[in-house]
C-alpha cells in the first residue's frame, strides 16, 4: 500500500512543501489495527519540526511521501503500511509500536520554512497588488510593449512569476 492521504480540511492548494524545506506539523499517531495512540504533538502542545527530504531521513518513509502531497494549512489522515513505517523492527523495541504495524496519522501542516498559511496568504495578496501595479504601467512603457505584444501576454508572464515565487517559500 505505501501511504494513502485523505484530506480532512484543505490547505491553500497552492503552496506545497519541497525537499529541503523545514516544516512544522501537528500530529496524532495511532496503530491502524486497534487505534492505540502511541504519540501526539497536540497532547504536548508543541509542533514537531523536521526537514523533509533530509539525508538521513528525519521521519518515516510514509511521512516523506505523504507530507509532500499536503498544502500549507491542510489537515489530513495518512494511512501508512508497515513497510513505509517501522517495518519488521517496530519502534521502542517493539513495545511502543509492534513489528509490522500499519499506522494512522492525523497530521496538519502548520509552517513551511517558518511561514504560516496566514503569512503566505498575505504574501500572495502583496504579489497580486504588485501585478496590478505592473499592469497599470504597461500602457506607458514602450519597452514592455515591445517585449510583450499584449497586456494579456504580459499578465500571463507576471502570474507565472508570482506563482513561482509562492512555490519557492
Amino acid at each position: 500500500m505505501g501511504v494513502e492521504v485523505e484530506t480532512c480540511s484543505p490547505g491553500t492548494g497552492k503552496t506545497f512543501p519541497q525537499k529541503g524545506n523545514r516544516l512544522e506539523m501537528h500530529y496524532t499517531g495511532t496503530l491502524a489495527e486497534n487505534s492505540f495512540q502511541f504519540d501526539s504533538s497536540r497532547d504536548r502542545k508543541s509542533p514537531f519540526a523536521f526537514t523533509i527530504g533530509a539525508e538521513p531521513s528525519e521521519v518515516i518513509r510514509g511521512w516523506e511521501e505523504g507530507i509532500l502531497q499536503l498544502s500549507i494549512g491542510e489537515r489530513a489522515l495518512l494511512r501508512i503500511s508497515s513497510d513505509f513505517a517501522y517495518g519488521e523492527k517496530g519502534y521502542g523495541d517493539g513495545s511502543k509500536i509492534p513489528p509490522n504495524s500499519a499506522l494512522l496519522f492525523d497530521v496538519e501542516l502548520l509552517t513551511i520554512n517558518g511561514k504560516t498559511r496566514k503569512d503566505l496568504e498575505q504574501f500572495e495578496l502583496e504579489l497580486s497588488e504588485w501585478v496590478v501595479k505592473k499592469l497599470k504601467a504597461y500602457d506607458r512603457d514602450d519597452k514592455l510593449k515591445s517585449k510583450y505584444a499584449t497586456k494579456d501576454e504580459y499578465e500571463v508572464h507576471l502570474r507565472k512569476k508570482t506563482a513561482k515565487q509562492l512555490s519557492q517559500i
